[in-house]
């Protein structure tokens, strides 16, 4: 199988907004840490476990990450650029994991990666099955094309609380890589996680750890 060298291909499907709107991320907003293998964030009142030995990505590594995906989804799109840029201010981008470091020379890394975006004053977006539908919306601008885009949003529970979920599949540098996002609002956000394997071995394996969340 041919190795895939962009191992931010997670970023592609990662890119979320909703609109131009400008809905900066308040003070008070929490990034959350990671001690030992625990990421927890007192904004959400989330935890999390991060499996032993996976590699947690810096922020400005998921910055870096999260630029070359919306890169490759503008294309040559001048306009989806500015507006991808624009968005920057409402989103963030609060855990990025992978199995194994980036770089490493094996045929996919699996990840999973948990953001956000603000979604005050976001006209029609009450739950996740809206956000999820606004940004099926804008994969499918993209220039990125994907194989599947699901758009039946089943509800999941996860860690206590209800999330809506949407499968995604694309085809790159020859392996098929498949994604599920998890989309809830809380506090005034859309709280996302976004899973990325190409493997069921790998598909189990994340969604062990989304077993893993807590809502307090």
């Amino acid at each position: 199988m041919k190795k895939l060298k962009l191992p931010v291909i997670f970023a592609l499907l990662s890119v979320l907004l909703l609109a131009c709107n400008t809905r900066e991320i308040p003070e008070n907003f929490d990034y959350g840490t990671v001690e030992g293998n625990v990421y927890s964030n007192d904004f959400f009142a989330f935890e999390m476990n991060v499996p032993e030995g996976w590699a947690v990505q810096s922020k400005e590594e998921m910055d870096r990450l999260s630029s070359a995906g919306g890169e490759l989804m503008a294309g040559d799109d001048e306009d989806y650029k500015k507006e991808l840029k624009a968005a920057e201010i409402n989103s963030a981008t609060l855990l990025s994991v992978f199995e194994h470091e980036v770089g490493t020379n094996v045929d996919y890394n699996p990840n999973f990666i948990v953001m956000t975006e603000n979604i005050n004053g976001a006209v029609g977006v009450t739950d996740g099955a809206g956000y999820l539908d606004a940004t099926k919306v804008q994969m499918e601008r993209g220039q990125v094309k994907y194989d599947i885009i699901s758009g039946d949003y089943q509800e999941v529970n996860l860690g206590g609380t209800d999330f809506h979920k949407m499968d995604a599949a694309i085809t790159y540098a020859g392996i098929t890589i498949n994604q599920t996002f998890y989309s809830s609002i809380i506090n005034g956000f859309a709280f996302n996680v976004i899973i990325s394997y190409v493997t069921d071995e790998q598909k189990a394996v994340l969604e062990k750890v989304l077993d893993g969340m807590r809502f307090k």
